[in-house]
């Protein structure tokens, strides 16, 4: 069945392969290299722009569309109860809603978790074109929401006017037999309409690593996997992970040899049991260190910290309030002239 969306596609269902290798012995044939994700659109790879909000929270520039990931916008310390599970926030925001533009897609894996669609989160989901998401949860969220199952493809239209397909991924959020007590997530993987041998955008969702990401593995031309890891752990579920572990990452890695791997969903809630060093650690130790990429936290622009000024002392606490400032804190190179000019850059919307 065919539904269009904004007039801009259809829905096109997949059926799921019984044998990827018969279909695409092809992909098999990759060999790992480095990709610098800013250097992506080189050699003739699809350019992928992404800035990190915060948990699993990203902005992504692929193909001329603009897509969020599981939006999660409240402020730190807030907390979530559901049943015996209490999730807590560490962390603000990088940049509040209103500050993000258009958004064409929001990639929601599933909106029955706080720590992937939150109060503020859900309240910004009318402002954006669509919402991708599981059956169960557009049916929750109603409005714009589109609801997809594993392996189900959507034709949508970049503006200007190049086809892309965007697919439903397979996902399961816990160990095995978790579904009835987590529900249904899916990730997302996107590319241009020429083909599955087209360079994909893969967005995990809440995962671990097990056999339908290794479909997905085969299925596409993976060159950008953005990953939920992190090792998420609640007692109530028991000790397992329910998102990647980093060993988790290097297995995707190893699966999909020409991505480059994005790291989300590791920090800014209680949850979490893997930290980036840990990452980049289980990742040095698998030889895999020069894969691992780390977004760009979306950055505020703040002008005119002219040296003395007692405005200063906003930007320290800006930078305790936002750790991810700290890294991108940098100095105009006329200071010497205008006195201390500080930036934070946001790339997404330069303006000089």
């Amino acid at each position: 069945m065919q539904q269009s969306i904004n007039g801009s596609g259809a829905t096109l269902p997949i059926p799921k392969p019984k044998s990827m290798n018969r279909i695409l012995p092809e992909l098999h044939l990759r060999r790992a290299r480095a990709i610098p994700l800013e250097t992506i659109c080189m050699e003739k790879r699809q350019a992928v722009n992404i800035r990190y909000i915060g948990g699993p929270t990203a902005w992504i520039e692929f193909c001329g569309l603009r897509f969020l990931t599981d939006p999660t916008f409240d402020a730190q310390g807030t907390e979530y109860t559901a049943g015996p599970v209490t999730l807590r926030k560490l962390v603000d925001p990088a940049v509040a809603p209103e500050e993000l533009g258009a958004i064409d897609f929001v990639l929601l894996s599933h909106d029955q978790h706080s720590d992937n669609l939150d109060h503020a989160g859900r309240q910004m989901l009318p402002k954006a074109r669509t919402v991708l998401t599981t059956k169960d949860g557009a049916e929750r969220i109603g409005n714009n929401a589109v609801g997809l199952v594993p392996w189900q493809t959507i034709r949508v239209r970049s503006p200007a006017g190049e086809a892309l397909l965007v697919t439903a991924t397979p996902a399961r959020h816990g160990p095995t037999g978790c579904e009835d007590r987590s529900g249904p997530v899916i990730g997302f993987a996107v590319r241009k309409a020429g083909g599955v041998e087209e360079e994909t955008l893969y967005v995990s969702g809440d995962t671990v690593w097990y056999e339908g990401v290794g479909e997905v593995a085969r299925w596409f031309r993976v060159r950008t996997a953005v990953l939920n890891m992190g090792a998420a752990r609640v007692e109530a579920a028991g000790p397992a992970p329910l998102t990647m572990t980093a060993q988790d990452g290097v297995m995707v890695a190893r699966a999909m040899p020409d991505a480059a791997i994005v790291p989300l969903h590791f920090e800014g809630w209680a949850h979490f049991s893997e930290s980036r060093h840990l990452i980049e650690r289980v990742f040095h130790d698998a030889g895999l260190q020069d894969r691992l990429r780390w977004a760009e936290p979306w950055m505020r622009r703040l002008r005119a910290f002219e040296y003395g000024s007692p405005r200063v002392g906003t930007l320290a606490g800006y930078c305790s309030k936002y750790p991810c400032a700290q890294r991108q804190v940098r100095f105009h190179p006329r200071q010497q002239r205008l006195g201390l000019e500080l930036f934070l850059f946001d790339r997404a919307h330069n303006q000089n």
